[in-house]
Order: C-alpha cells, then structure tokens, then sequence
C-alpha cells in the first residue's frame, strides 16, 4: 500500500488538482464514457471559470489532499457540510494502491467526529464497484446533462452507523 499523507486544501493547489481531475478522467473513465462525453466532463473550454469556481467551492467545503512520499499530489476528495462527496478522485497512476481506500477512511474518521448518519454520492459508472466495495448501496441510476451530453450516473449513499 503506498503511504500518503492528507492535507487540508489550499488554494495553491487549485491548478494541480484540476489537472488531476483532467487527466484521470482522460485515462480512467474513457472505458465507460464516449470522448464527446470525456469533453464535456471535462469542460476544457470552460477552464478558467472552472479555476475559479473550484477554488471558491473546494475553500467553502471539506477538501483534502493525499500527496505521496515525493509530496505529489495523488488525490483529492471534497464534501460538503450536508456529507455529501461531491468530487473524489485519484490518479490514475497510483489507482489501486491503497490511496482512495486511505482517503475514505479518513473521510470517515472526520464524519464520525460530526456524529453523521450517513454520506451520499453521485458516483459515475466507472467508480461504482469501488464505491461499493466501501459499503456504498445504489439509491437510483440517474440520466444527466452537462456540457450539452447525458451522462448515467448513480446515487449511491452508505449508512456510518454500520461497519
């Protein structure tokens, strides 16, 4: 298991983790997303409003950072005060080493610390099985737009009162 360390977001970090976001979507989601859609998620055209919103919305929720050994940026995972994870991605060099298992048990170290009852998610397809792999259950298959693309997603939630 690759040893990270979580850090709290700082606005430095802004550009990182939107290429972060980029590239992991690029190299990871193409299996189950069509390049029309991959470039709609991505909203490269839409870049700097993306730069500004993010920094604004990772400043005002809960976001962390895990950075390896070489103190590089590894993922990231952001959520809000109604426990909601509204992003929650890894690189896609460092996918299946152990990082989003650490992260998520962060998460819900810090959850547990707020006595909260659950935590919800829109999860894509590619990211179900690891999901559910954490005791995420499906709630409903969701249809939607963005970027002028429809994209199937899922509501997945898990239960913190069980183990």
């Amino acid at each position: 298991m690759e040893e990270i360390q979580i850090e709290k977001f700082q606005k430095k970090d802004i550009c990182k983790i939107i290429e972060l976001f980029y590239r992991t979507i690029e190299s990871v989601n193409n299996q189950d997303y069509t390049k029309d859609q991959i470039l709609a998620w991505q909203g490269k055209e839409h870049e700097a409003k993306r730069k500004r919103e993010w920094s604004d919305k990772l400043r005002s929720s809960q976001t962390y950072l895990a950075r390896n050994s070489k103190n590089q940026l590894v993922g990231f995972l952001e959520f809000t005060q109604l426990n909601e994870l509204n992003l929650f991605f890894v690189h896609h060099d460092y996918q299946r080493k152990g990082i989003g298992k650490q992260l998520f048990l962060f998460l819900m170290k810090e959850l547990k610390k707020k006595s909260s009852e659950k935590i919800t998610a829109n999860v894509s397809i590619t990211a179900r099985p690891f999901f559910e792999s954490l005791g995420f259950i499906s709630i409903k298959e969701q249809v939607v737009q963005l970027n002028g693309q429809e994209f199937i997603n899922y509501k997945m939630e898990k239960s913190l009162n069980k183990h």
